[in-house]
């Protein structure tokens, strides 16, 4: 009897060393794939910031340097404008190359411009006397920026003489004038001449 309740008491201890055991083998499965899948996560989300970040720098990078070009496009637009309003005066008539065809007339002074190809041509008479005098001639080009008609280096000025037989006599002055020709508020014509000024204070009719 006391041989029975022995084995009895061995057998239950075996099972409840067994279970123990049994319960313990699944925890650290548990374990091991809960650390695995959290090191997974970490993972992932260190990736997905990271991209996250870059596509955001991206994103300011792209902005910052369209808005550094908008303002840089600004000030051009400010500075070309502000050039224009000192060039010319905002409530100055404007005028095309056609509007200085024709005979313009200032004293003993004459002014013929006619087209010549792509420009114009403009020569100026001005008889000093009945016998003498000067001719300047300007081969122009119109410049819309100012509405004027502008000759660069290549004027020429000759001047004449006849004598009493009505022979004429041409001595070439020069022939690397510059000039503008240019019409006034009131629809006359002025002349600025930069070699020598002779076309102060000529205002030219038609």
């Amino acid at each position: 009897m006391k041989r029975m309740i022995t084995c009895l008491a061995m057998l239950a201890m075996l099972c409840a060393l067994t279970a123990c055991g049994g319960t313990q083998e699944p925890s650290s499965v548990a374990v091991e794939t809960t650390v695995e899948e959290t090191t997974e996560a970490a993972e992932e989300t260190t990736e997905e910031t990271a991209e996250t970040t870059e596509e955001e720098t991206t994103e300011a990078e792209t902005e910052a340097t369209t808005e550094a070009a908008e303002e840089t496009t600004e000030a051009v637009e400010e500075t070309t404008a502000a050039a224009e309003e000192e060039t010319i005066s905002p409530d100055a008539p404007r005028f095309t190359g056609e509007d200085y065809l024709g005979i313009w007339g200032s004293g003993r002074a004459t002014l013929t411009v006619e087209e010549e190809g792509d420009g114009y041509l403009v020569e100026i008479k001005w008889a000093s006397s009945a016998a003498e005098g000067s001719v300047w001639t300007y081969h122009c080009v119109y410049k819309p920026e100012t509405w004027h008609l502008h000759c660069d280096g290549t004027g020429i000025r000759t001047d004449y003489k006849y004598d009493e037989d009505g022979n004429v006599e041409n001595t070439v002055v020069y022939e690397d004038g510059s000039a503008e020709i240019w019409h006034t508020d009131d629809g006359c014509l002025g002349w600025t001449d930069k070699k020598e000024n002779a076309g102060e204070d000529m205002t030219f009719t038609q």
